[in-house]
């Protein structure tokens, strides 16, 4: 009998495979987690598929589906479910993980579990993690701790947080012009379910709003794990947050591009294609214990690491 964990894998979990790779070659899977939903592969996926070599196995790992029957109540439920998808597709590691955004998230929580698992981590790659401000921070764990003070059930709290965001979104609506940018996330809403306009939508209308969801769970969040074989990957405009990281982080390994986190894949998809690439042949091959920076390599004066711009 199917469980719920195994249905949530075949409804609300979609990997899309860019590229399977040689199997003369027999490279293990890089598994991308792009921190959005997408009926068909966004075509910058084509090119950093191309970049990395056609004898790379690529998988582009949507963002859950917080609509469907399951609805994790903790990022550490959400990546128990992501591992095994992933295990459908590799049993076994050492595994390759990227994330963007939201996704960079859901890639470190997962390397932890595995890690913990007895599974090793090839490349753990860290791309603009989504900035969580504190007025989220505040809001999210001040409904926590009056949840649990009045005994309120994690998913009822959930749902609070996302009753807020929702009379906010609708204030915002009324007051700014639909081409405003606290509008301008709004119409992919709608596309979902036209119940999001209401004021008092259903609850299961609120599920939709995958952004407020994934707030929801990252707010609660303490990433206090230190990776070994991990890159971050910033932009110059993005570092606001950084600090969040600052346990986790090894400077000497990380690489700041210029612009905004979504110029990373629009103008600046060549640079970035070409970071990972460099990080899925560097961290592999750094041990444990080692304190090898990337100074030497042949793409340290093209990809600027060590914390350094790149010119535009």
């Amino acid at each position: 009998m199917a469980t719920a964990s195994d249905r949530a894998l075949k409804a609300q979990v979609r990997i899309h495979t860019i590229q399977a790779g040689r199997s003369s070659f027999q490279k293990k899977p890089l598994f991308f987690f792009h921190g959005d939903r997408s009926d068909s592969p966004p075509f910058y996926c084509y090119t950093l598929s191309r970049t990395l070599g056609s004898h790379q196995p690529f998988y582009l790992v949507d963002a859950y589906d917080y609509a469907g029957e399951v609805k994790p109540l903790t990022l550490e439920e959400l990546a128990a479910i992501y591992i095994q998808a992933i295990r459908a597709i590799q049993p076994e590691g050492p595994y390759q993980l990227a994330g963007f955004c939201g996704g960079s998230y859901i890639v470190y929580e997962m390397a932890r579990q595995l890690q913990v698992q007895g599974e090793q981590i090839a490349s753990l790659i860290m791309i603009a993690p989504s900035e969580i401000n504190r007025k989220q921070l505040f809001v999210r764990k001040s409904i926590q701790v009056l949840g649990n003070l009045f005994r309120i059930q994690q998913q009822r709290q959930q749902l609070l947080f996302l009753q807020l965001r929702q009379i906010i979104a609708y204030m915002n609506r009324r007051l700014y012009p639909a081409d405003h940018r606290h509008n301008k996330y709004y119409p992919i809403l709608f596309a979902r379910d036209e119940k999001i306009r209401l004021l008092f939508p259903p609850a299961q209308t609120l599920y939709h709003d995958y952004s407020g969801v994934f707030i929801s769970l990252a707010t609660l969040y303490r990433p206090l794990f230190q990776p070994a074989h991990c890159a971050f990957i910033w932009t110059d405009q993005g570092t606001k947050y950084r600090y969040r990281w600052k346990q986790s982080e090894d400077r000497e390994r990380s690489t700041i591009l210029p612009g905004y986190y979504m110029d990373l894949l629009e103008e600046n998809i060549q640079l970035l294609a070409k970071t990972i690439k460099f990080y899925t042949e560097l961290l592999p091959n750094i041990h444990e214990s080692s304190d090898q920076t990337l100074s030497g390599s042949p793409y340290h004066s093209t990809l600027y690491p060590h914390s350094s711009i790149a010119p535009t």
